[in-house]
Order: C-alpha cells, then sequence, then structure tokens
C-alpha cells in the first residue's frame, strides 16, 4: 500500500509533474572595492545532473581562479506542472530563457539554494517575499526538457479580437430626456 506523502496533500498538483535532477554552479567573488575585504555571492549557473533523491545532498568546490571560487551544489530537481505551462511558454519564446534559483543566505555564510524552477509566476512570488531570487540563462538540454513538455501540455490559445458595438447608431435608451424644440 502506497501512502501519502505530507508534500502530496499540501500541493496536490506533484500527481501530475515532470522532474529533471539539476545542480547550481554558485561563486563566491572577492570584493577588491571594500575596505572590508569582503565578498560577494552569485549564482553563476545550473547543470542538468543525475538524480540525486531530490534532496540538496551537498556542496564542493569546483574552480578557485584569482579571487573567484566556484562551488556545485547537488540534488534539486526542476518539476514542471501542467497548470503553469503558459508561463514555462512565455519564459521559451522571450529573447533569453531564464532558470531562476531561490536561495537563503545567513550573514557571513555561503550562499544556499533552495529552489529551481523555470517558471517567472514562481520566481516572482519568492521575490515578492523578499527571497533572494537570481536568474541564470536557460542551458541547451534545460531547454529541450521545458520545450518538450510545453509542446505536450500547452495549446496556445487563438486570441480573440471582441466585437465592438457602434455606438452612434444605437438608439437613444428609453430613459434618456428627449427635447423638443417648438417655435414660439
Amino acid at each position: 500500500m502506497e501512502t501519502a506523502r505530507m508534500s502530496d496533500t499540501v500541493n496536490p498538483r506533484n500527481a501530475i509533474s515532470d522532474r529533471l535532477p539539476v545542480s547550481v554552479i554558485t561563486a563566491y567573488r572577492i570584493s577588491r572595492q571594500s575596505a572590508w575585504g569582503g565578498g560577494e555571492w552569485d549564482v553563476v549557473g545550473v547543470v542538468g545532473a543525475p538524480e540525486a533523491g531530490g534532496k540538496p545532498s551537498g556542496t564542493i568546490p569546483i574552480r578557485e581562479e584569482g579571487d573567484e571560487k566556484q562551488y556545485l551544489s547537488t540534488g534539486y530537481v526542476i518539476e514542471l506542472f501542467e497548470d503553469e505551462a503558459p508561463g514555462y511558454y512565455h519564459n521559451l519564446a522571450s529573447d533569453s530563457p531564464k532558470v531562476f534559483v531561490v536561495c537563503h543566505q545567513e550573514e557571513g555564510e555561503a550562499l544556499k539554494p533552495f529552489l529551481v524552477t523555470v517558471s517567472w509566476d514562481e520566481a516572482a512570488a519568492h521575490m515578492e517575499m523578499d527571497e533572494a531570487v537570481y536568474s541564470v540563462p536557460l542551458p541547451p538540454e534545460l531547454y529541450r526538457f521545458v520545450e518538450h513538455f510545453v509542446l505536450e501540455h500547452y495549446v496556445l490559445e487563438k486570441r480573440k479580437k471582441r466585437k465592438r458595438e457602434d455606438w452612434k447608431k444605437q438608439d437613444a435608451p428609453d430613459h434618456a430626456p428627449k427635447r423638443r424644440y417648438t417655435s414660439r
């Protein structure tokens, strides 16, 4: 017998999703302009990854060059849902499709991604809650994954032009006063 997870009862959309495991590349750059010698964290990329159970599994250093150190955070999953297909379509149709990475960061600690999405609406919702949201270009392998989903689950609605009423030809309403001019 299969039991429902708590996340399934909170979000029933989980039943109709497609999932793609990804890893997030973050970078720490030491600022030469700061008198205190601090640095700045940034998300520099998202790449496809082998399945890691859907939970963040760790961060490993992958490159160090000059004043920059890059880290690979693994175990993330992009989930696509049918009801958000229009948003995915608009992301793909934009001049520069993006992946959005929502992160937490405590003062003096590393940047910790906790959500990776291709939904503009979901990213905007997190921005409205003052979460740190980074956007990076959508890599080709993720583009193909999202494109396949959109082609399968989204039908572009044809715009309907509203028929305008010709207000000049309409009779005056019954409640409007009618003026009669008489000669004296």
